[in-house]
């Protein structure tokens, strides 16, 4: 038996998370290997069972330790996880490990929980609405208001609130008002309109005013009925207008890298398990990219590999992808999928917004890094 490790995100969605919900790889310092040498990948440190080094181009880009918890566990260089040592006996023949075992945590009743909560929304939603994860299966489920959704992972929930929209106001949950669950492929915040209902969540929406938090089914009527509509070519108010896409990354492998939680607007994202989607930011980019004559709510490319446009009403409006947890980068727009993706998995020979560094370092670094979810991709260096 073993932890094995799985690549993440929107929620995601980018180093690594191991498959029990309650360990997770420590990310360490200070500890240099010597990776010149070695072929790009992972390697188990000279001195330390548990730890291990990412080498790619001969440098050492991160180093990680196995938990230990309860027990011992190393990394093992042939099957590229952290195993059990008590089912090897010969797996950390120097018998050193660099952390030290950890009591095993304990939980009452047979529910897991997060860690109370710090955001201001959060607490008010915590207060308002307990909910269980407790025989549902994974997946993301409506709350009491039109624009919260929780997510359900191994038995633990975690709560998340729809991107803000760029004139105020906040997206929608897709499902809002469904006690279906909604698959990570298909989890996504978007314009209260397009969810093509009104409000009917007890709690209507949450409103934020700084640090103090309410709940108003008359502000949902509001929102919808002023609500910018993909699909919808009548002139409206469109001071709300210009989502955000989430990204840490795209929909495989098991948790999808992008919005940890898969939250975007009008595609899912990926998804950062246990924390608040990472959202792109609308800005504004220099970009001959012209949104007349163009479908209402289209995705374009930009100039740049990492950034993408929205035409809502003729008007352009411009994202940065979000960058991946524990690198260096951030995601380049796919034009095909209408996602943020790893860019080892976009054919993109542009420029980088924001960043010095060459596309085809990036690139090469991505595709070391996930090299399993990249390989079916071609190369354009």
């Amino acid at each position: 038996m073993s932890l094995e490790m799985k690549q993440i995100f929107v929620i995601a969605i980018t180093t690594f998370i191991l498959i029990s919900s309650t360990l997770n790889q420590q990310l360490l310092t200070n500890l240099p290997f010597e990776c010149r040498g070695r072929l790009d990948g992972f390697w188990r440190d000279l001195r330390y069972c548990d730890v291990f080094h990412s080498c790619v181009g001969g440098i050492q880009k991160l180093s990680y330790g196995c938990p230990q918890v309860g027990e011992r566990f190393y990394f093992d260089d042939a099957t590229q996880r952290c195993e059990f040592a008590s089912q090897n006996a010969a797996g950390c023949q120097m018998n050193q490990y660099y952390g030290p075992i950890a009591s095993t945590p304990t939980f009452s009743g047979s529910q897991l929980s997060t860690q109370a909560p710090t955001e201001p929304w959060k607490i008010f939603v915590q207060s308002r609405e307990q909910f269980s994860c407790a025989n549902r299966q994974d997946g993301f489920y409506a709350s009491r208001w039109c624009n919260v959704f929780y997510r359900c992972f191994s038995g633990v929930s975690n709560s998340f609130i729809c991107p803000a929209q760029r004139g105020g106001g906040r997206l929608w949950w897709i499902q809002h008002g469904s006690q279906q669950a909604v698959s990570e492929a298909s989890a996504t915040c978007i314009f209260p309109c397009d969810t093509g209902k009104q409000c009917s969540s007890p709690g209507g929406i949450i409103v934020e005013n700084g640090n103090q938090i309410s709940e108003s089914q008359q502000e949902a009527e509001t929102a919808y009925r002023l609500s910018p509509c993909s699909n919808q070519t009548s002139p409206i108010n469109t001071g709300g207008v210009g989502g955000t896409q989430t990204g840490s990354g795209v929909t495989q492998p098991g948790q999808q890298p992008g919005s940890s939680t898969g939250v975007g607007t009008g595609q899912p994202g990926t998804g950062n398990q246990g924390g608040s989607p990472s959202t792109g930011v609308s800005f504004t980019v220099d970009s001959n990219v012209n949104c007349n004559g163009q479908p209402d709510g289209v995705f374009l490319s930009s100039p740049y590999c990492n950034v993408f446009h929205r035409c809502i009403f003729g008007s352009r409006f411009d994202f940065r992808c979000a960058r991946g947890n524990n690198v260096s980068y951030d995601l380049w727009w796919n034009q095909q999928t209408n996602v943020c993706d790893w860019p080892c998995r976009v054919q993109c020979t542009n420029q980088l917004f924001g960043s010095t560094t060459s596309t085809q370092q990036v690139q090469s670094e991505s595709l070391a890094f996930f090299n399993n979810d990249c390989r079916a991709y071609p190369r354009i260096f």
